[in-house]
């Protein structure tokens, strides 16, 4: 599955502006970069799915938590019956941040939607009391009691579009560099790989071309730049299916490489990240409700494999008493056929009459007897 691509991010977060002014009820921790917050206000409740690098959304879904974490544990003693004050994107960065106003402090619960994916509660002072994942990296330190800080990162208005100017600027831009078009324009323009390249290809031009071969295209590069911040102002998110009707990808708009797929549109980006993400969720808890029943079946197995041994080996224990408790009889039975070489069933019945003695085989030189 992709990441979230920061206009999508965008989106979201304008999305997300309708939980401003509820109540934070409980925190979940559901495990694999996954979690839930339900909140509270006059409209009722609603639950938020936020899964790290994929999507913080409205969710109608909400599968059971397992046992509270440490982590989900530090996060409810801070933030439980907090307000919600703000949901904002930092600068153009993938990055969610909701501003929480608990009894007597605030505090910034910062999700970062790239690179590893983390999670972070970050107090007044701007230092960090929770982090799901410490890190270290060249200019950050993201582990509990040091300072937060943000990404570098340039301020970008995705929702209000782009100028003539600034397109033609960008484009131009990308088409002197000597690296791949993509990545060069990737560098001016951070909207995702699927709209870059949905970008380029609409000019007619190959995404993995070498940018300066494509300078002489710049004002194509520019006319979709510019349509694509268009289309995202009238079009509606939608999920991409193929023939078999499994998901493949969702996306702001049309996408040119999807034109043969079918696709199901959305009101909101948050109701198709839902849907989109949904048969996964649905998905990881019938493979850990079919695992949890594998081991059931197994542990079931076992104990009807070591109530079978015991019964045998209980029969087995019986069996040896009782070979023991005749063993005299037993040894003189042996000693007589050894003596006779040659005798028959009923003439040894006859001299053992307190012993069952079931068959005899000279040649194999066995003698069966039931005890």
């Amino acid at each position: 599955m992709r990441e979230l691509a920061a206009i999508e991010v965008d989106l979201l977060v304008r999305e997300l502006k309708r939980i401003e002014g509820m109540y934070i009820k409980k925190f979940y921790d559901l495990g694999d970069n996954s979690f839930k917050i339900s909140v509270s206000g006059k409209d009722g409740t609603l639950m938020l799915y936020l899964r790290l690098l994929r999507t913080f959304n409205i969710s109608a879904f909400s599968e059971p938590a397992e046992e509270a974490t440490n982590f989900a544990m530090a996060m409810r003693k801070r933030i439980a019956g907090s307000r919600i004050e703000s949901v904002s994107q930092h600068g153009a960065d993938r990055i969610i941040i909701l501003g929480i106003r608990g009894k007597d402090r605030r505090y910034s619960l910062v999700a970062e939607m790239f690179g590893k994916g983390n999670l972070m509660l970050v107090g007044e002072d701007q230092r960090i009391e929770i982090a799901y994942r410490n890190a270290s990296m060249k200019d950050r330190e993201i582990r509990a009691r040091q300072l937060y800080a943000f990404p570098k990162s340039e301020p970008f208005d995705f929702h209000s579009g782009i100028t003539d100017e600034k397109a033609t600027e960008m484009a131009e831009g990308a088409t002197n560099e000597d690296t791949k078009l993509i990545k060069a324009l990737s560098k001016r323009l951070d909207i995702g790989p699927l709209y870059l390249e949905d970008i380029i290809t609409r000019a007619g031009l190959d995404p993995n071309m070498k940018a300066s071969d494509a300078a002489r295209h710049s004002d194509r590069l520019a006319r979709e730049i510019r349509a694509f911040f268009a289309a995202i102002k009238e079009e509606k998110t939608r999920i991409y299916m193929d023939q078999n009707g499994r998901m493949i990808d969702y996306a702001i708009k049309a996408i040119k490489k999807y034109d043969a797929d079918r696709c199901t549109y959305y009101d909101t980006p948050s109701k198709a990240l839902d849907a989109f993400y949904l048969e996964e969720r649905s998905s990881a808890r019938e493979t850990e409700d079919r695992e949890s029943l594998q081991i059931q079946e197994s542990v079931k197995r076992q104990n009807e494999l070591i109530i079978r041994y015991r019964a045998e080996e209980n029969e087995d224990r019986e069996a040896g008493d009782l070979v023991f408790k005749n063993m005299s009889r037993l040894n003189e039975l042996i000693g007589y056929v050894r003596e006779k070489k040659r005798v028959g069933l009923e003439e040894l019945r006859a001299a053992f009459p307190d012993l069952s003695v079931k068959s005899i085989d000279l040649k194999n030189k066995t003698v069966e007897i039931e005890i």
